[in-house]
């Protein structure tokens, strides 16, 4: 029987120093074993690897920037989902019309990481409200959601993550 375990990296293998220490060597076990290891994460190319490479973590796959990019350890992308730079736009257009008082950051994910500019390839967009209460970002949610139905958007460590599947399953 083939075997196979998804972790996130944030609070999962990490959580500090000495548990990241005895995850990476009981995820070695178990890929000695023949066990396939998939990290999954909201965090993107760049962060992860830097990460992966600071803690040596052995994996087979990543799942990137909430779904929406997979690659081997190779380094082969093998899934990209993306926004069309002209909807990311539009969302930002009606995010900052609409909720400009209460935004804090609004950043985008490219193929490689965030950034405050969009590029070519956007594979999430991701609003960040001031403050810690919730209410401002899950009315801004509900606002895209109604503009954009073709747009996934989900609540994320209290940012408004959207993509275009890539995420969560839409509630």
């Amino acid at each position: 029987m083939k075997r196979i375990v998804f972790a996130d990296y944030d609070g999962t293998i990490y959580r500090d120093d000495r548990s990241v220490k005895q995850n990476v060597a009981a995820i070695k076990r178990f890929r000695a074993c023949g066990g396939k290891f998939v990290i999954a994460t909201g965090r993107g190319v760049t962060s992860v690897q830097g990460v992966i490479e600071k803690d040596d973590i052995p994996y087979d796959y990543l799942i990137m920037n909430n779904g929406a990019l997979v690659a081997n350890n190779k380094g082969e992308l093998l899934r990209k989902i993306t926004l069309a730079p002209e909807l990311a736009a539009r969302i930002v257009a009606l995010v900052h019309e609409n909720f400009s008082e209460k935004l804090d950051q609004v950043f985008y994910y490219g193929l490689v990481d965030k950034t405050s500019e969009p590029e070519d390839v956007i594979t999430a967009l991701r609003v960040r409200t001031r403050g810690r209460a919730h209410e401002p970002i899950e009315v801004i949610a509900q606002a895209v959601t109604r503009s954009f139905p073709e747009v996934a958007t989900y609540l994320l460590d209290g940012c408004l993550s959207g993509d275009t599947g890539a995420g969560l399953p839409r509630r």
